[in-house]
Order: C-alpha cells, then sequence, then structure tokens
C-alpha cells in the first residue's frame, strides 16, 4: 500500500515545490492550480489509491482535470500577452457545469460534461501551442506536452485493472507542474527556438 502511495507523494512535493516557486502574492492563477495539486496529492498519501468513484472523488478529478492549465495560461499570457490572459477565464465555466452535472445530472448529462471537458482541454493545449510558437518559447510548448500526456493517461488511470497508468498519470501530472513552474518564473531558462535554429545553422556551417 506504501508504493501505491509514491506517485501522490511525488506529486504533492512537486506541488509544494511549485507553490513555493509561485507565491499568491506574485502569481496568484498559477498558485491556484498548484493549491489543487496539492489537496489531490495530500488526499491521495492519506488515503490512497481510491478506485470506487465517490463523490468527492470525482469532483477532485474534475478539479485536476479542468482547472491546471486554465490557470496557467492565465498566467502565462499575462507574462507574455495580458490583452488576452482573461479571454482563458471562460475555460473554468465547464468546471462549474461539470461538477453540477455530478451533483445533480443523470448518466446522459455525464457524458455530455465528458464531451465538454474534452473540447475545452483541446481548447487550452491549442491556446498553449500557439504563444509557444508565436514567442518561440519551447518550455511552454513542454508545459503543453506534459499536461497532454497526463490528460491521455487520465483516460485509463481510474480503473481498478489499469493501476500502472493511474501512477502513470500523476507522475506526468508532478512533470507538468514542474515544468509549469520553470516556464513561469525562470525567464533564464527560456531558450527560443529561432535561436536554436541559428546556432544549429552556424554549427552546421563550421563543420562541427
Amino acid at each position: 500500500m506504501l508504493v501505491k502511495r509514491i506517485p501522490f507523494a511525488a506529486l504533492l512535493s512537486m506541488a509544494s515545490y511549485a507553490t513555493y516557486k509561485m507565491p499568491p502574492d506574485q502569481y496568484p492563477y498559477a498558485f491556484t492550480a498548484c493549491a489543487v495539486a496539492l489537496v489531490s496529492g495530500s488526499l491521495g498519501v492519506l488515503r490512497g489509491p481510491q478506485h470506487p468513484r465517490g463523490l468527492v472523488n470525482q469532483i477532485l478529478t474534475s478539479l485536476m482535470d479542468f482547472a491546471p492549465l486554465p490557470l496557467m495560461n492565465i498566467q502565462i499570457y499575462l507574462e507574455a500577452k495580458p490583452l488576452y490572459a482573461f479571454a482563458h477565464a471562460f475555460s473554468l465555466i465547464p468546471l462549474g457545469i461539470d461538477i453540477l452535472v455530478k451533483l445533480f445530472g443523470d448518466e446522459c448529462d455525464d457524458k455530455a460534461a465528458e464531451a465538454l471537458k474534452l473540447a475545452n482541454n483541446l481548447i487550452n493545449v491549442a491556446s498553449l501551442t500557439v504563444i509557444s510558437v508565436v514567442d518561440d518559447n519551447y518550455m511552454y510548448f513542454f508545459v503543453m506536452l506534459s499536461y497532454l500526456m497526463a490528460q491521455a493517461s487520465l483516460l485509463y488511470g481510474h480503473c481498478e485493472n489499469c493501476i500502472w497508468t493511474e501512477r502513470m498519470h500523476l507522475l506526468f501530472f508532478t512533470l507538468f507542474f514542474f515544468v509549469s513552474s520553470k516556464a513561469v518564473t525562470d525567464k533564464n531558462v527560456v531558450v527560443n527556438f529561432s535561436k536554436l535554429k541559428f546556432y544549429l545553422f552556424n554549427r552546421d556551417n563550421r563543420g562541427y
């Protein structure tokens, strides 16, 4: 049982590190995303994997599925393109809809909420891809890629016979918060695509 708690401990440790790197007074939206992971990681460490889909687990899953990327997108756009930052706030609306469905909806409503969840994630992934290309910033691309891998593993990570994929889901989210903390705070690690291509071009011309 202790081994099953290790991925939750990794998520909790990285979320704690990310909240340290992104304090609420400087990075309020990124901090809020990290707080969601702190709650999820803490409950996982205390209780271990909870395969029965209780209401609390479903709501917490919705928070982890919906909230982190839109909140990180708001924070990233505030740093890079402030004019478009709060447009991502609208992508948090499906979170409220999904929670209402889990509280009061039926199976048909749940399927509609899942489709809305997928569309919402795709829009946020596309938005982060665009800004990574526009700003020539590979760190934003890695944030998107780590979140995409976490979402792909989420499709299989909450069933009784898929313990390994559930662990991968948590570890990919751990990677997401690590890369996000670097992308948001450590401006000195940014090496843009055009500089990298320029370096490789010059190196080839010199015969290295």
